[in-house]
């Protein structure tokens, strides 16, 4: 009678524990189909590189593109005084060194939309500047292009400042990376705005 018992106790947990690992692997399968049909939903923008064009390019062709992607940063100067001198000066000619990067996507009527410039050194792995116009904003490209920028410097955490007022603009990213408030210096790049300084010190 007691090896009967046990027999039908053993038998039931078998089968609890078969119907718990189907339940499982029902749980897990419709998460998983949940993940696949965001990812095939997520909408995949190109990313180029700046440094690609450099010898494909005429100089005429390479000088107006690079006239285009300055352009659409050309208010960033209302923050940052220098930044036009800065990015034809120092940035610009570094560009296919391997020390700096412009990556940048274009709509599909091939006009630039979002950039993001980044410095590769050994001393800052730094992204400069990121933008995206506000009619592609939402749409994933500021991430993209982050990925990118993360992707050629190595790591999850660069460098990267911005005027407090953006902040709100950052958050999601901030939260998505884990990046840490390291700086807050008044009177960085104008006397208006205090610039916030995350994952590092910065070198100006």
């Amino acid at each position: 009678m007691k090896s009967s018992k046990l027999v039908f106790v053993s038998t039931c947990i078998l089968l609890s524990s078969v119907c718990f690992l189907n339940f499982e692997r029902k749980v897990y399968s419709s998460e998983f189909n949940v993940v696949c049909k965001e990812n095939e939903n997520k909408e995949k923008f190109e990313i180029e590189n700046l440094s690609h064009f450099i010898n494909l390019y005429s100089d005429k062709e390479y000088n107006d593109l690079v006239q285009e992607i300055y352009s659409i940063t050309d208010f960033i100067c209302q923050d940052y005084p220098n930044h036009k001198n800065w990015f034809f000066e120092k940035h610009l000619p570094e560009v296919g060194t391997g020390l700096r990067e412009v990556f940048f996507v274009r709509s599909e009527f091939d006009s630039v939309v979002a950039v993001c410039f980044v410095k590769n050194s050994d001393i800052e792995k730094k992204i400069c500047t990121l933008y995206v116009s506000p009619e592609f904003e939402k749409r994933g490209i500021g991430t993209q292009l982050i990925d990118r920028a993360i992707e050629l410097l190595g790591t999850t955490t660069p460098l990267i400042t911005f005027a407090e007022y953006k902040k709100a603009a950052f958050e999601s990213i901030i939260r998505k990376y884990g990046w840490e408030l390291t700086e807050e210096i008044i009177g960085c790049y104008n006397d208006e705005h205090t610039e916030l300084v995350y994952n590092g010190h910065l070198n100006k």
